[in-house]
């Protein structure tokens, strides 16, 4: 019976006997070119259950150690990720992805090209993308604004790994998410940030 489904799907056995030492049996599948499933599992009230099985990640941050640190916690809950240090590369690694990117997770405060910018360049490139943005630095009203929409999702550093989970979670899911780490009004500015001014950590 295994033999002849084996057979069905395309793929054949082979049976390789020596004497005294025992058989091998090899099964051969044919490989498929289809993105593996994605399934979302776990409960969300047991953070280390949470499970993103099939989903692409593209975590962008100028900061090496957090652009790793970011890339490990998603890996761990099952995530494939790739990895930009700035918006220009990330531009140049979706390029060359040849399969979806289902979360964007940018810094925001980046040399040449900003997340914001990155973000609204990728609704163009991959409006099926869900974005997420992080700063290390404090979020200012100002008159000369970068504005971060309403609606946008954004994190303060130093993150929580549950509530960054949790949020991606909620957000891969289509959920309304309204809880932001900044104050919900039209428009917020990040434009008088200075490198000095917050050190950037994650834990």
């Amino acid at each position: 019976m295994v033999y002849g489904l084996i057979k069905d799907m395309g793929g054949h056995v082979s049976v390789h006997s020596v004497p005294g030492q025992g058989t091998t049996i090899s099964i051969y599948f044919v490989r498929s070119d289809e993105a593996p499933r994605k399934a979302m599992s776990g409960d969300v009230d047991d953070v280390s259950s949470l499970r993103f099985d099939g989903y692409t990640a593209l975590v962008v941050d100028d900061e090496i150690d957090i652009l790793n640190l970011c890339s490990e916690i998603l890996k761990s809950h099952g995530m494939t990720v790739l990895q930009a240090s700035d918006g220009n590369e990330a531009l140049a690694v979706q390029d060359d992805h040849e399969g979806g990117i289902d979360l964007l997770l940018s810094d925001i405060v980046m040399p040449d090209l900003d997340g914001l910018k990155l973000a609204d360049m990728f609704k163009e490139l991959r409006p099926d993308t869900k974005i997420v943005h992080m700063s290390g630095y404090p979020v200012k009203r100002h008159e000369e604004t970068m504005a971060v929409p309403v609606g946008a999702v954004l994190f303060s550093k130093p993150l929580d790994h549950a509530h960054l989970i949790k949020t991606i979670y909620s957000v891969l899911r289509g959920d309304d998410v309204t809880f932001l780490d900044v104050p919900s009004e039209d428009e917020l500015d990040v434009s008088h940030i200075e490198k000095n001014e917050a050190a950037a950590a994650v834990h």
